[in-house]
């Protein structure tokens, strides 16, 4: 998941994208339910920040974010086959 309104390590501005994937592939012809649907790694890491530069029509910029496990998030699902 790459969505800088949420993570401010990224820049961006307005892009917020989904490319996460699940994929389930059964061994015979079965069914199943999604019990769970989870993004984890939203949570910045305590007591850790990141000096951000960026430059704009010749003005750089430098700002202090929270630093979290990745630039993109990641998904956890949990299902139940039946």
């Amino acid at each position: 998941t790459y969505d800088p309104k949420t993570n401010p390590m990224l820049g961006g501005g307005n892009l917020r994208r989904r490319f996460d994937r699940c994929l389930f592939l059964p061994q015979k012809k079965t069914s199943m339910n999604i019990n769970k649907f989870q993004l984890i790694g939203k949570e910045a890491i305590p007591n850790l920040t990141y000096v951000k530069k960026t430059s704009f029509r010749g003005i750089e910029k430098s700002t202090t974010v929270p630093v979290v496990p990745s630039d993109h998030f990641g998904v956890v699902v949990s299902v139940q086959i039946n």
